[in-house]
């Protein structure tokens, strides 16, 4: 995954560790981190161009479609393909709650 700079244009950090297509990102609301989740089933949280490694979780089974951090920053909401939404404690991350989905795809965390 490539990050940019909005304001210049200019490539900052180029972020490893998903092994299929990144379908989602989210930057924390202070700006220091960003999630990001792809099709390999992940959620990485890191602080890209840091050079620390990104925290890696298991979505559950199922492709990460949309992402989305609460705005203290403290909790994480993954919505995948297979309909679920789970929230994540951001600090740790680590599954808090699972919220079973009703329908064929993940309609947003937003």
């Amino acid at each position: 995954m490539r990050v940019w700079d909005a304001g210049s244009g200019a490539l900052t950090s180029i972020e490893n560790g998903h092994t299929d297509r990144v379908f989602a990102a989210a930057w924390s609301p202070d700006g220091s981190r960003l999630a990001s989740g792809s099709g390999d089933d992940t959620i990485l949280v890191g602080q890209p161009g840091s050079g620390k490694p990104a925290v890696a979780v298991t979505h559950g089974g199922a492709a990460v479609e949309d992402l989305a951090w609460s705005p203290d920053g403290s909790r994480i909401a993954s919505g995948g393909h297979d309909a679920t939404i789970r929230i994540w404690d951001a600090r740790r991350p680590r599954p808090q709650t699972r919220s079973p989905g009703q329908a064929t795809q993940s309609a947003g965390c937003h």
